[in-house]
């Protein structure tokens, strides 16, 4: 790379305050490194994202570093390639779903039971196979009646 002025357009792939560095990653995904700024830049640096796009004038010092001298505002262009760098409207591959169910006994005891996994139907599904493993002793009917009582009131599930 020639030394000089030079416009390096592109998103932030990462900042660095404590040694105030950035790093800029262009189209191809190439990223020009130690980008350096001043003390007096810190204010504007801090404003700035992981992923937003940018278009700073850099004094080039070597191949992959330079000082940072003018870093404007800019929107990205529309051709520009997305990434999932920084904030925006990232969602999870899968969603996970959550059940938790409290079934109140006597004495204050209870029987709490938590389920994740990827769709309701498979949470219910171990949901009702849990609870029905609990009180299977014959000498603890009052508490597997209870319990069956709790998932027909509120599973919509026939005891067993």
């Amino acid at each position: 790379m020639t030394e000089g002025l030079k416009t390096v357009e592109g998103q932030i792939a990462s900042i660095n305050s404590e040694k105030r560095l950035l790093a800029i990653e262009n189209r191809d995904g190439i990223i020009f490194y130690s980008v350096s700024w001043l003390q007096p830049q810190d204010p504007k640096i801090q404003k700035l994202k992981v992923g937003y796009y940018v278009k700073p004038t850099v004094e080039v010092k070597g191949d992959s570093s330079g000082r940072l001298i003018d870093l404007p505002y800019c929107e990205r262009p529309a051709d520009w390639p997305k990434s999932n760098k920084g904030t925006g409207n990232w969602q999870p591959k899968r969603p996970r779903v959550t059940i938790a169910a409290t079934v109140n006994l006597t004495n204050y005891e209870n029987i709490k039971v938590e389920v994740k996994g990827n769709s309701p139907e498979e949470c219910m599904k171990i949901m009702v196979d849990t609870l029905n493993g609990f009180a299977t002793n014959p000498l603890y009917s009052t508490t597997r009646d209870m319990v069956q009582s709790y998932m027909r009131r509120v599973l919509n599930q026939g005891g067993s």
